[in-house]
Formats: structure tokens, sequence, C-alpha cells
């Protein structure tokens, strides 16, 4: 089965239904049905309908006008938009007919739905229904679930849901490289969290929009009521000092559950009957989906026929940009060389480091960080010892005594039926001295000895890395951009203090005097850390043309080509577009109808000041 699904596309439903329950009858004033089949504007031998220019504006403008924009500028931004879509529509009715665009039978039984619309006759995925409704489904239960907490909202009080997040690794070995992948990298892999998160609801028949409404609402006794109601019943707010099991250990019941979603799927369905001529959820939803439709045609589209692009021309305006701001960046950093130390102190995966000044060379260093943490029970220990003061010899000493208690968590290893990594290293560290050691011949010993040669930098940073992301338990180094960047100099008394635990910056230092690739052992009030010289803070190296670094997470190429990809293809596309447009003006292919939206515009505030003959 495919897995595209297109970002905007579940977005859609979400929109404007928001609008819908809302904005009320004063966004729909003219969206009567008779007046909706009226023509607006015609592009080639495709006509946008006034129903289609109020959707445009309800989905697509209105969200800005209601955050204050101007609507004359907002539509002045967006309106290439509505008729780009169009031109597009008309070229792919044109190139199918001289057989140039081919679309594909729908897979059975979603072909039955296909045959309903127009435009499903041109897709090009042949799991393209499916998925569609799939996503329509989603987000009308969505939509809902929120509707369902403001309606327990009347009696509960439910914190924000926890969102679980997976282990993020440094170390990636599979890459995801082909031509064209960046560009097909608008439609999101998601198939699989879509198909997850429906399972939790009741089976249904997705050919049928009245069986996706009718099936959101459980019965009490249903065995699938239970895990969602646990999710919601573990963000109910308890009053102060009342744990579970005592009385007034407030718990949602299937019942108040099953009560509240009928509520929700009522208030949505009131609402669209409000402001949609009378209609149903399920005729709504109808409704929906052929603009969905139309929305994943277009951008099949693009994605089929500008493809190029990624070759052609994005990777060369990249590249531009990243010369450009280059020595931009020299440029500033020479007349105002202090705002390096500001910039390199605050890297993160949303920046990047340039250019480094000749009087910064060498002067900070990377080192990655190893934890292993102290265990809640632990740092409770150590807390009563702070009577003492934390420099106290009493401190430390029974510090690096929890130290030498230390287990380490592989967490590579499988989950017992609680959830718990079923693999620990005991025994890690020892006392030696009065100084925290590794201890010889433990799988972490063992591990460390064994990393490459530091002849291979790359090789055995990589080999950390691995070690990180097996035993690590500091937030901060899992699937990082940057290591850690520590000043080789000490502070002196009247600079700027290190911004890490002194027992860490001074085996950081330690390490950095060793050499590369050396290690060195620390112990904080937050655990024991080996910390790793990785290299000398350097400016980012940048190759488009490696395929390992332009499509393998965190390497600054794929950062930097990530973050500036959408803003460089918008560009191009714009340019293409405006060819295409200009071309359509200029052969007579566009009108505007201006008697069927004179009412439409003066109610919206805006005027269509295109240039037409």
């Amino acid at each position: 089965m495919a897995k595209k699904i297109i970002r905007i596309t579940s977005l859609i439903l979400v929109v404007v239904l928001s609008a819908a329950l809302l904005a009320g009858c004063s966004l729909f004033v003219l969206n009567n049905q008779r007046y909706r089949a009226e023509t607006a504007i015609t592009v080639g031998d495709v006509e946008i309908t006034v129903g289609d220019f109020i959707d445009f504006y309800n989905n697509t403008m209105n969200q800005y006008v209601q955050n204050g924009y101007d609507a004359q500028t907002v539509w002045n931004a967006l309106g290439n938009q509505l008729l780009m879509n169009y031109i597009i529509f008309d070229t792919i009715k044109k190139e199918a007919a001289d057989n140039n665009w081919i679309g594909v039978t729908q897979n059975a039984p979603y072909d039955a739905v296909a045959q309903k619309y127009d435009t499903a006759q041109y897709l090009l995925d042949a799991d393209d229904i499916q998925l569609l409704l799939k996503n329509v489904r989603k987000s009308l239960y969505d939509s809902l679930n929120s509707l369902v907490e403001t309606e327990l909202s009347n009696k509960y009080t439910l914190n924000e849901a926890e969102k679980e997040e997976e282990r993020a690794l440094n170390v990636l070995d599979k890459y995801n490289i082909y031509e064209g992948a960046l560009t097909d990298a608008d439609f999101e892999n998601d198939i699989e969290k879509v198909n997850e998160e429906l399972a939790l609801y009741k089976d249904c028949d997705y050919t049928s929009f009245e069986s996706i409404v009718n099936n959101y609402v459980f019965d009490e006794e249903d065995e699938k009521v239970s895990p969602l109601l646990a999710k919601l019943n573990k963000r109910v707010k308890q009053d102060e000092g009342i744990e579970e099991g005592d009385e007034g250990y407030k718990q949602i019941s299937a019942k108040e559950f099953v009560t509240a979603q009928k509520a929700a799927l009522n208030s949505l369905i009131r609402s669209v009957k409000t402001n949609y001529f009378g209609w149903s959820l399920a005729e709504f939803l109808d409704f929906q989906m052929k603009s969905t439709i139309f929305t994943r045609l277009t951008q099949e589209y693009m994605v089929n026929k500008y493809k190029d692009i990624e070759i052609n021309d994005v990777l060369t305006r990249l590249q531009n940009k990243l010369d450009n701001i280059v020595l931009s960046k020299q440029e500033y950093y020479n007349l105002y060389p202090s705002k390096f130390v500001e910039d390199v102190g605050k890297l993160s995966k949303d920046n990047f480091l340039y250019y480094v000044p000749q009087q910064y060379q060498n002067k900070y260093a990377y080192v990655k960080n190893l934890l292993v943490q102290f265990t809640e029970e632990q740092k409770e220990q150590l807390a009563e010892y702070e009577r003492f003061g934390k420099n106290s010899e009493a401190y430390l000493n029974f510090r690096n005594q929890l130290a030498t208690e230390l287990v380490a968590t592989d967490y590579t290893s499988q989950k017992d039926d609680k959830g718990e990594y079923t693999t620990k290293i005991e025994n890690i560290f020892k006392l030696v001295g009065g100084e925290i050691k590794l201890t010889a011949d433990t799988v972490l010993s063992n591990a460390l000895n064994s990393l490459p040669a530091n002849t291979d930098m790359k090789l055995r940073n990589t080999g950390f890395d691995r070690l990180i992301d097996k035993y690590n338990e500091d937030p901060g180094m899992q699937g990082k951009a940057y290591d850690y960047v520590l000043r080789v100099d000490e502070p002196d008394k009247a600079g700027k203090a290190d911004s890490w635990a002194k027992e860490f910056s001074a085996a950081g230092r330690k390490a950095v005097k060793e050499g590369l690739g050396k290690y060195e052992i620390a112990v904080t009030d937050f655990g024991v850390h080996i910390v790793y010289f990785s290299g000398y803070v350097a400016a980012d190296t940048f190759d488009f043309e490696d395929q390992n670094e332009l499509y393998t997470t965190n390497t600054a190429t794929y950062r930097f080509y990530r973050a500036f990809y959408d803003d460089v293809k918008a560009d191009i596309y714009n340019e293409r577009f405006q060819v295409i447009i200009d071309r359509y003006f200029e052969e007579g292919k566009i009108k505007v109808i201006n008697k069927n939206l004179k009412k439409l515009l003066k109610e919206y505030g805006f005027k269509i000041e295109w240039k037409l003959d």
C-alpha cells in the first residue's frame, strides 16, 4: 500500500469544521446553494464557482483576516494560489485528453466512491481515495474529541496531554536516498500512524460517510472505551493532597465519556446544519472530500511535473544562499567579534556555525557527554548531606560513594511488561584514590576501550555516539545537532563563568589537553559523566552532492537543506507559475464574472485587481 498523505489534506477538514463551529452565520451570509453554483471566474475550460471562491476564502484567507490582516493584503498574497490550482486542473484535463496524464482506477471498494467525484479520475495513486477517507475520518474525530474535552471540562479540569517522545538517536544507519526524495518529502509517510489512531475506534465502512459519522460514539460496554478513557483519566486534575484510592479522587466514568461524545457529535451536527444549508454531517464530509481530492490532485501534479527542480534548481540556489550567508557572517564577525562568542554559546538544530574568526580558532571545543544519572532516591539521600555544605569533604565523599552504586540502562534492550528496559549494567564505577574511575572489564569500559583509534576521528566520534544512544541519560545529548561547547581556557575571575558544572568543565578541559578522542570522568549532582573531546569548534561544512550528508538527519547539510528548502522551492514554483499565469492572461484564458462576485467581494472587503483585457 502506498503511504503518501499530503500535509495540507489533514488540515483542510479541521480548518473548515472550526470555521463552521466558531464563525457562525456571518461567514456564510451569501453562501446559499443557488448562488454558490454561479460561475465566478473561468480559467481556460475550467470554471471557478462562487462556492469554490467562498470556500477558498473560508479555508485559506479567513484565518489570516481573523488574526488582523487586511483582506486586500491577504488576497494579493494568496489569490494567485487559487488561480494556479485551477490552471493546473485545466492543464491536467488537457493533458489527459492528449493521453499525457493517465489517472488510475482506485482500488475496490473505494473505486465506487471515486466515481462520485469528477476530479478522482485523474488521481495517480490507486490508494488515494482510501487514504484520503481515512484522513477525513481522523480529522473529524480529532475535532469531535476536542469538543468532548470541552463538554467534560464542565465537571473536570484536564491537564495537557503528555506527548510520548521516542528516544532520539545520534547515529542513523538507514538513509532515504533517491532522486527526488526531498520533493516527495512534501508527502507525509504517516499512514501507519493514522491506522494506529483509527484502530482505537469502532470499525466502520470507509466508503460511507454515514458509517464514519455513526461509528464515532461508543456503547458504554465497548472494550475500546477503556484505553481512551484511561488516557483521559490520567489527565484529570485532582484536588491537592488527594491520591488514588482516597475519597474525592476524580475519574471520568464510561457513561460520562459516552454522554460527552453524543453531546459533541450533536453540537457539530447542529452547527453544520445551521451554516451549510441544512446539510447532514455526512453531506458536509462529502462536500469536504471533493475539495480534498482536488487539493491532492493539484499537489500530485506539482510533485510529478516539477520533481526536476530538486536537481536542476534547488541545490544550486541553496548553494548560492549558503555562499551569501557565509560572506555576510564573515563581515559581521569582523565588525563585531564578540558576537561570535554569543552565537557559539547557543548553537542548536535551528542555527548554524558559518564562520570562526581567526582569533577564536581552537579556543572552543566540542565535548560529548555520556551521563549515568543518580536515581531519585539517591538524589534524596545526597540532599541530606547538603547540611555539611556542597563543597565539604563529607558531601563529596558521600556523592562519590553513591557513584559506585550507579546502574546503567541499556536503552537498546527489550522492554518488559511494565515498559522497563530489561538490560542493566552494575558495578561500572569504582573509587580509586578518592576519584571515580571506570571499573575494568565491564560492558561499558570494554566498549570504550574498543572505540576506533583516534587517527580516524569521524569513525571514533560515531563510535562514542553509539554508546550515547545505548546508555546515556542526558536528554541534551540525544539527537543533538551539536556537541556541547566548552571554552578551552578557564575563565579568569573577571571573565564570564562557565555555563557547565565546574566538575564537568574541569573534566572537559582535561580531555582537551590529552587530545582528540580522549575522555575523562566527572561526578556532579546529576550523576557520573564520561566527558569526551570530539574536536575544536569549526565552521560547519556543507556538501550538497554527498547523498549521505544530504539525507542524514542532524548533518549540517541536511539541516540547511530542510531549513531553506521550502522557501527556495516556493520561489522557484512562484517563478514558474507566474510565467504560466501571465500566459493565461495574455491569451485571454482568465475571465472574472464581476456581476456574480460584486456582493461577495463587498462583504469580504477586497477587490480582484488582476489586469484583464
